[in-house]
């Protein structure tokens, strides 16, 4: 983590597009609240998958299954942006400091997909503010794949390991009664 010399990062997928002023906003967003707040804050964009939303950051998972519940609710302005206060995301794009990324970096033990969902609920553990930007997207492409690569899509094996990841993150989480 030494290696990180800039103040902020920028994670992005290498199947997303966005517009040409996306990073603009965000820095602006972000600027915003902290002249208001004399805080940073984590934010991600829309993310939209084949023209449609796939998410906007979470309100709580059902401990049942460990499925999502979608964030909803009223926006709030934040500098020009249309912001969510959201719990948590698991997204293909965020925007945080790298002093929150030094407090709370991805755990090399948390399964696969399930690691940006631990980052922002450890970080929103320790009062950091979490905002979704509405009518900021994202796209989300599905990059090309090799044809094993393709081969395991949608298989039985990679069922089995999405079921086993979506568990060890819910005993990881629920073990101990930890409401999200």
């Amino acid at each position: 983590m030494n290696i990180i010399k800039t103040p902020y990062i920028l994670y992005v997928d290498d199947g997303n597009t966005f517009a040409h002023d996306f990073t603009q906003r965000l820095l602006h967003t972000a600027t915003a609240y902290h002249k208001q707040y004399n805080t940073d804050c984590i934010l991600i964009p829309t993310e939209r998958y084949q023209w449609s939303v796939r998410s906007r950051g979470y309100r709580r998972r059902n401990r049942l299954l460990g499925t999502t519940i979608g964030a909803s609710g009223q926006t709030e302005m934040l500098g020009k942006e249309n912001v969510l206060p959201i719990s948590f995301s698991a997204s293909n794009c965020l925007r945080w400091s790298t002093e929150i990324f030094r407090s709370t970096p991805f755990d090399a033990d948390m399964p696969f997909v399930y690691e940006d969902f631990d980052m922002t609920i450890r970080a929103k553990r320790k009062w950091v503010a979490l905002f979704c930007l509405t009518d900021l997207a994202i796209e989300h492409h599905m990059c090309p794949k090799s044809k094993l690569q393709d081969m395991y899509i949608d298989t039985a094996d990679r069922a089995y390991q999405k079921s086993k990841n979506r568990l060890i993150f819910a005993k990881h989480y629920y073990a101990n009664s930890a409401m999200l």
